[in-house]
């Protein structure tokens, strides 16, 4: 039987999509930082040696993302000089639940090499997309259904066959499913990589967000990925590979190497 999403889940999803977005939350930890704080902080964190995002982005990732979902709150202050500037500082939930997340998606991308906006896809705002949600939804239907068709796939998820088309190109494209041609249908199944996709990031999440033990026990798993790994060098590969995935205009418009 194919698991529900929670909505708990589902917010993951459009935090863990963007590798900067993460990352700006990693920055933020247990201290209070405006869109400038927030760049510096990651310039310490990872010895100037990653691609950033252009510094009115931190601000953008705040007030998109982990604001509206609840990770983060905004609150009007003064720099030195006086001037006014939004802070933000990370909620319980941005803490306990944004922060493991973090930890653990960092570690997936640098390990695996690919971004996982590629996989998800990506959302300019928690509402303005659902493809985090339906390709999730169409990977954990093919583990309880393999050799589905995607007439099959677009039933269950309610998705429409030419989006789910476009959902399967970007999953195969990324290892994520194969598929065979049977009597004029296309049948899909999940890879290798797509059951360990599934079995090692995602049902992990989803399963922190069942029950204050089990998020305690996400929360502790990523401390021991932190404290065993040379994090600093994984949120450096994370965010640079990030960026190699990108076009050449979005990075010369929109990225910067520290």
């Amino acid at each position: 039987m194919v698991r529900q999403l929670t909505k708990a889940f589902s917010d993951g999803l459009h935090l863990i999509n963007g590798t900067p977005k993460r990352a700006t939350l990693y920055a933020l930890d247990n201290d209070t930082l405006s869109g400038t704080g927030i760049e510096e902080r990651l310039i310490e964190l990872t010895s100037g040696r990653a691609r950033l995002p252009t510094r009115p982005a931190f601000r953008g990732y705040c007030d998109e993302t982990l604001v509206p979902l609840e990770f983060a709150i905004s609150e009007l202050g003064e720099t030195n000089t006086g001037k006014d500037a939004h802070y933000f500082t990370l909620t319980e939930r941005g803490r306990k639940f944004g922060m493991p997340l973090s930890i653990y998606c960092n570690q997936w991308e640098a390990e695996n090499g690919i971004p996982l906006a590629k996989v998800l896809g990506t959302s300019s705002s928690p509402k303005s997309s659902k493809s985090p949600d339906n390709r999730t939804k169409i990977l954990m239907f093919l583990e309880d259904n393999p050799e589905s068709n995607l007439k099959e796939v677009s039933d269950f998820t309610g998705v429409n066959k030419s989006l789910i088309s476009r959902h399967y190109r970007a999953l195969e494209n990324n290892g994520m499913v194969s598929s065979k041609s049977q009597k004029a249908e296309k049948h899909i199944k999940l890879t290798d990589k797509g059951i360990s996709f599934l079995r090692d990031l995602i049902y992990p999440i989803l399963d922190a967000t069942l029950s204050e033990q089990a998020l305690t026990d996400f929360y502790q798993r990523a401390i021991e990925i932190q404290e065993r790994t040379d994090y600093r060098q994984t949120l450096i590969n994370a965010l640079n590979n990030h960026f190699s995935h990108q076009t050449p205009r979005g990075r010369s418009s929109n990225t910067r190497t520290k």
